[in-house]
């Protein structure tokens, strides 16, 4: 599936570069420096004509809805290609990898309580002490200590904990022991 996905990618960054190209060169046709996309035919009359400037007239009509066409395509591919970039960065299997604690369940009753926020500076005894006390209900389940102390951070602590590599975090005892580092 993830191989569909990059062919899409591929394919849309392709028509992207097309478009782009067409629209570089209707704006370069547009400021002089180079020849219009769609050219009137050569006349063989005198241009000034009234028949020949009505061809003029639906021949820029005709360049001005190309150019037109063209940059729509462009906003379009680009918006399904942004779309696409999205989805991908948040791929629900990515995300459980971000996760410190993957298969966390969490009660439907438990409500997180408010706690005062540690930033690295304060006694981190006396945050993980306050911080066992408010999860008092759920003291025995490990995977909720770890999910939740998260919520006890702010600032570097907080950028310390996102950084915790999941592989050697599995027990409350090993975040107590990394915060302890």
């Amino acid at each position: 599936m993830e191989a569909q996905h990059q062919k899409e990618v591929d394919n849309l960054k392709e028509e992207v570069t097309k478009i782009t190209s067409l629209l570089e060169q209707a704006l370069r046709d547009k400021s002089g420096n180079a020849t219009h996309i769609a050219q009137p035919e050569p006349m063989l009359v005198n241009p000034i004509t009234p028949q020949n400037l009505g061809a003029n007239e639906k021949e820029s009509q005709k360049g001005k809805m190309v150019k037109e066409d063209g940059l729509n395509k462009l906003v379009a591919l680009e918006q399904r290609l942004r779309a696409f970039e999205v989805i991908h960065l948040y791929d629900p299997i990515k995300a459980a990898e971000m996760c410190l604690v993957p298969n966390v369940v969490i009660p439907k009753k438990f409500r997180v309580p408010e706690f005062v926020k540690y930033m690295g500076t304060q006694c981190s005894i006396t945050h993980l002490k306050a911080y066992c006390n408010k999860m008092v209900e759920v003291v025995d389940d490990e995977k909720l200590l770890i999910h939740f102390f998260q919520d006890s951070l702010s600032g570097a602590a907080l950028t310390w904990y996102m950084r915790l590599d999941n592989t050697k975090v599995k027990k409350w005892k090993d975040l107590v022991d990394a915060l302890m580092r």
